[in-house]
């Protein structure tokens, strides 16, 4: 899992941006609409846990708030798509190749860190201004 996690992280130069993206298109549906589904499907195959047999019936209040967290849900998934698409067309051109040396302010002397085992012949050492 370790190795996937790395190239993954390293084949993907936007890994932050991509993993926005994902996040955005699926937690919503994932930890909202599906559980709101499920709960009322369950209302609908088991009514003696609803107070009366034959069709459930709920609450209006309870009817508002899903229908409230459903249209949440989806207005976060679409907004959130699309800002997170946005931030990667807006910062293409930064993100570099592939397995490209990313140097993004973590360590002191930034020209990839040549101190670091293994990087000095992929990146040589600049002096930090």
């Amino acid at each position: 899992m370790l190795c996937v996690a790395w190239f993954l992280a390293n084949v993907v130069p936007f890994f932050g941006a991509a993993v926005d993206l994902l996040g955005a298109s699926f937690t919503p549906i994932s930890c909202w609409l599906i559980p709101l589904v499920l709960y009322m499907r369950m209302c609908w195959d088991y009514p003696e846990y609803s107070g009366k047999k034959g069709r459930p019936i709920m609450w209006h209040l309870e009817w508002v708030a899903i229908g409230l967290e459903c249209a949440l849900a989806v207005i976060l998934m679409i907004f959130g798509t699309i800002s997170a698409v946005q931030t990667i067309i807006q910062n293409w051109q930064t993100y570099g190749q592939p397995f490209e040396c990313h140097c993004e302010g973590i360590w002191k002397t930034c020209g990839c860190s040549a101190e670091h085992a293994g990087m000095a012949e992929f990146c040589p050492a600049t002096p930090s201004p």
